[in-house]
């Protein structure tokens, strides 16, 4: 079972002559099944174009933010749920099989000019409660790191090295950065957390943009608590690396918002 969240805002319908899909559940490349928004601003389940279900009536909101759950069974029989703002407006049984595989391994989300999306979550329904099932409305938030761990092994490009990771809006590539040459160098930061955010956490993913720029095989390593990353090839290019952190490595339970707060979270030259 596949289960993909999202809230999505359009501001314009003017261009959704086709129906636009939003939520792609696919095979390799092809569509397996869809969620689709129209321009009479109704939501609709598809299977890789043919429809198999239309709510007659429910609108989601134009110019606002629309909160949407779909749940997918790829197959012959299979089955959807589509559930927007808190209410389930689409489920059945059908056939959501459009490839020889009763199966899935991607999901694309398809964006235009007039229609934004944030709080993006995708599960595989594999794995322990609560991730193989829907989540209740939630929000993914972004923090960037704050203060300096215990390790400080790396060398900042100017400045300290908080200042030179804490990116936002987003990454400067080579204008700030931190560096190591050293087997087994370690560099660790702590993440500042927005006042609003919910004291339930269910997932920490870390992301950081690295490369190299010797010659040779270079490989890194994302550490944090107990938790330690498999090695991480390195490339003249930057690349994103992602440590995916279900469970607080400290404890073995779920996150709390003073957990995370007091985690530092490290990366390490591994070759």
């Amino acid at each position: 079972k596949w289960i993909v969240q999202l809230a999505f805002f359009p501001d314009r319908t003017s261009w959704w002559t086709k129906k636009h899909p939003l939520i792609c559940v696919r095979d390799g490349d092809s569509d397996q099944v869809e969620f689709r928004i129209t321009d009479e601003q109704k939501c609709r389940v598809t299977r890789n174009g043919t429809l198999l279900q239309e709510h007659p009536t429910f609108l989601y909101h134009l110019n606002a933010w629309n909160y949407v759950q779909f749940e997918a069974v790829i197959g012959n029989p299979g089955s959807w749920a589509i559930t927007v703002n808190k209410a389930l407006i689409l489920s059945g049984l059908g056939n959501t099989q459009d490839t020889a595989n009763p199966s899935a391994d991607r999901v694309a989300i398809y964006l235009n000019v007039g229609l934004a999306v944030d709080d993006l979550l995708i599960m595989d329904g594999s794995g322990p409660a609560p991730y193989n099932t829907v989540i209740p409305d939630c929000r993914v938030i972004c923090c960037w790191p704050d203060a300096q761990g215990a390790a400080a092994d790396w060398t900042p490009s100017a400045g300290t090295a908080v200042e030179c990771v804490d990116d936002a809006p987003g990454p400067d590539d080579d204008s700030t950065y931190i560096s190591a040459a050293a087997i087994g160098a370690r560099h660790s930061f702590r993440f500042g957390l927005p006042a609003d955010m919910p004291g339930q956490i269910h997932s920490v993913r870390r992301v950081i943009m690295h490369r190299k720029d010797d010659a040779g095989e270079r490989e890194i390593g994302m550490y944090c608590g107990g938790e330690a990353s498999p090695n991480i090839p390195q490339s003249d290019s930057y690349l994103n690396a992602i440590q995916q952190l279900d469970l607080d490595p400290s404890t073995g339970l779920a996150w709390t918002r003073e957990g995370l707060a007091a985690t530092d979270f490290g990366t390490e030259v591994r070759s």
